[in-house]
This record gives C-alpha cells, sequence and structure tokens, in this order.
C-alpha cells in the first residue's frame, strides 16, 4: 500500500523554519542595509520570530563576505530593487504572478513599439510620447524604465540605444531579445540571492534543533516523499526513512540548477519561444531536476495509493502536478485510492478547496468527495489520527520489493 508525501512550503514552516516568501525579503533586507548578524537582529525579522527561536538554537556564524555579497546584489539587482518595492506581495505565488505580470508588460509594450513607432519607419527622435507610442499604457512604460530599457517623464519614453535595433545610423526596432536577456540574468541573479539566503540562514537552523522541533509520527510510513521546496528539511529531520525526490532542485546544489521562474506562457504566439526560460517546466528539464515524477514509483498501478498534500497551496502555478495525480488514481480504477488534502485552518481549507475546483473542475471534485476518495482534514485532528489509524499499524511495505 504506497503512501505518498507530497509537500510544500507549509511543511517547512511546520517546522519553525522561515521560508515565507516576506522573510526571506525582509532578512536579506536587513543585512543589506545594516550588516548586523546576531540571532536576534536577523530574525526579529520573520513572521514566526517566537518559533524560531524556541526550536533553534540562538547561535549563528555569517563571514563578511557573505555579507558583502548580499549587499552587492541588493544594490545593482533590478528584480530585488523592483520586488521590494512592490508591497501586495505576501506569498510565493504572489511573486509568481508579479514576475508573470512583468514580463507580459514587456511582451505587450514591444508588441505596441513595433506597431505604432516601428511599423511606421524609424525612430524620428531617442523619445515618443506615451501615448501615441504605448497606448497611454504607462504600467508599460514604468515597468520599461524600472528595467532600464527607457528613461520616462509624465508624458514620454526616451529610448536608450542599446536596446535599440540600429541599421545603417538608424534605429528600425526595439531589440526584445536583449531585453528578455537582461530580465533573464537579474532573475538568475536574484536566484543566486534566495540561494544565498538559503544556506545562510535556513540550513544552518536545521543543525541547531532543539527538543521542541515540531516532528511529526506518522512521517516514517510514507513511502514517497515529492517536495517543491529546496531545503534539506526532511533528510535532516526525519533521516532516510522515506524515498525523497526535490521537483524543483535544492539548495545544498549549486543555485543555477534550482527551478525559479513562472508556471506557464501567457502568450501563444510564434515569437513565445523566447520567454519559455522563464517557465518552470523549462527549466526542470533543462536544469536536470526531477522530471519523472510518478514515474518513480515502483508499484503496480493495481496498488492501493494513498497520497497525502502537506503545506502545499494547490495553487494553478502547480496544475500541472495536481494533474498527473488526479489522472494517475483515475486510470488505475481503484476504489481504495484516496486523496488527503491537509489544511491548517478553515480559511486554507477553503483556499485549497477552491483551487482544485479551479484545476480540476466542480464535477470531479465533487464526485470524489462524496465517494471520500478526496479527504480534507487538519493535521493532527481526530479525523486525521482515524484516517491513519489502520495504515500506520499494519507492515510498512517495501518500496524496493516492487
Amino acid at each position: 500500500m504506497p503512501r505518498i508525501l507530497i509537500t510544500g512550503n507549509g511543511f517547512d514552516l511546520h517546522h519553525n523554519l522561515p521560508t515565507w516568501y516576506d522573510d526571506f525579503m525582509k532578512i536579506i533586507k536587513f543585512i543589506s542595509e545594516n550588516q548586523e548578524t546576531d540571532f536576534h537582529s536577523i530574525y526579529k525579522n520573520a513572521k514566526n520570530y517566537d518559533g524560531i527561536k524556541s526550536a533553534f538554537t540562538n547561535t549563528i556564524s555569517i563571514s563578511p563576505e557573505k555579507v558583502d555579497e548580499i549587499t552587492e546584489i541588493t544594490g545593482k539587482n533590478l528584480l530585488y530593487q523592483y520586488f521590494q518595492q512592490e508591497y501586495n506581495i505576501d506569498t510565493w505565488i504572489d511573486f509568481e504572478s508579479k514576475l508573470e505580470y512583468l514580463l507580459s508588460c514587456v511582451y505587450n509594450a514591444v508588441k505596441l513599439l513595433r506597431k505604432n513607432v516601428f511599423s511606421t519607419g524609424t525612430l524620428p527622435h531617442d523619445y515618443v510620447p506615451i501615448k501615441a507610442a504605448l497606448d497611454g499604457k504607462v504600467e508599460y512604460a514604468i515597468v520599461l524604465r524600472i528595467l532600464k530599457v527607457v528613461k520616462t517623464d509624465f508624458h514620454s519614453i526616451f529610448f536608450y540605444s542599446k536596446y535599440l535595433v540600429k541599421k545603417e545610423d538608424l534605429y528600425v526596432d526595439i531589440n526584445e531579445e536583449k531585453i528578455l536577456d537582461l530580465i533573464f540574468s537579474q532573475l538568475m541573479e536574484f536566484k543566486k540571492l534566495f540561494h544565498i539566503y538559503l544556506e545562510t540562514f535556513v540550513t544552518p537552523l536545521l543543525d541547531q534543533r532543539t527538543n521542541s522541533i515540531k516532528q511529526v509520527t506518522f512521517y516514517q510510513f510514507f513511502s514517497y516523499h515529492f517536495t517543491f521546496n529546496y531545503t534539506a528539511t526532511a533528510s535532516k529531520i526525519y533521516g532516510d526513512k522515506t524515498k525523497l525526490f526535490y521537483l524543483h532542485g535544492r539548495s545544498e546544489e549549486k543555485n543555477e540548477n534550482i527551478v525559479f521562474g513562472i508556471n506557464e506562457l501567457f502568450n501563444k504566439e510564434e515569437n513565445a519561444d523566447d520567454y519559455l526560460r522563464f517557465t518552470k517546466y523549462y527549466q526542470k528539464y533543462a536544469y536536470r531536476t526531477d522530471y519523472h515524477f510518478l514515474n518513480d514509483i515502483r508499484y503496480s498501478r493495481s496498488s492501493d495509493f494513498q497520497f497525502f498534500f502537506w503545506g502545499h497551496s494547490l495553487d494553478k502555478s502547480d496544475g500541472y502536478y495536481v494533474n498527473e495525480i488526479f489522472d494517475f488514481l483515475q486510470e488505475s480504477k481503484n476504489s481504495k485510492n484516496i486523496i488527503v488534502i491537509i489544511y491548517h485552518n478553515d480559511e486554507s481549507y477553503k483556499r485549497l478547496l477552491r483551487n482544485l475546483f479551479f484545476i480540476r473542475g466542480r464535477e470531479n471534485i465533487e464526485k470524489r468527495m462524496q465517494e471520500r476518495s478526496l479527504i480534507f482534514c487538519e493535521l493532527n485532528s481526530p479525523e486525521f489520527n482515524q484516517l491513519l489509524e489502520v495504515r500506520l499499524t499494519s507492515p510498512m511495505m517495501d518500496p524496493s520489493a516492487h
């Protein structure tokens, strides 16, 4: 009876790690502006400072060279500066949405500039009115200004020649490829900053655990663990009791090999290929993270599969994986298969339910809930414990035997 655990950031948060998007941005900002590296000064910026204090010893060692590296990146990285100014980003899902918004603004701005400016000839001046060039879309001009592709005032945009295509001393087009190269290089540098954060402020905590760390006793009974996280939380806290797969790469490897981007292309036109590098599904193949997913499970399709989602948002950004699991079970046609969604509180239950309705549709979700093949329950609730009771008292199946 294979039991498969699938975790998102909520798994790390349960173990008191500062892995909120907000934790990352606030701690990095604090370090770059203050250069203070004592435990209290750093982690007081985290959402769950009290939990961090109780779960880990208050010792941390950060080299001056690491502080200098953080300060250097934050001082020049355009995406870091852009995201620091965006106050409506609370989660990693919001971050991905904002990155997609930025890319879509560039895409649409390039289309308008080619239509309104360059289709009629060459650029007449080094500037054009925003209203004429971008149909008055001020947000497009702002994004191009943030990326330092153009300068702007209240009415006009002024082009930097390095982002224009020049022929015979005339500017004949906007250089979309060069703009995308700029954004991608900035994204890779921002990813490096995040990697530094994980290896400097998160991973060391795992080696300084106290007895109050929130371990769960049932973890050992899972046959496989697929995680969307980059951290070594499961292996360091629970050891090698399960077969662990990192779907988006892991922080213990070099930063270039972690998946960090948007879910899907927002544009389906012929020139969309240049944007492909920003998608997570392209990156997982390009960086050779685990892309086999359920194919790594060595069981017969006739087995009784039990999938447990814990700390995962079930957002449309990972809809591909959600659909793969539902379709996997649907193809097996085993009435004993179940999917268990572990939620934190009533608000999270409703959010998870909405997300599943969006991904799978009303008919599929209603049918599964009526059949009790899709079950929502709180961690360690009586319903959850009852659900596990029979499974946990039965012998653990050895995955290697299949």
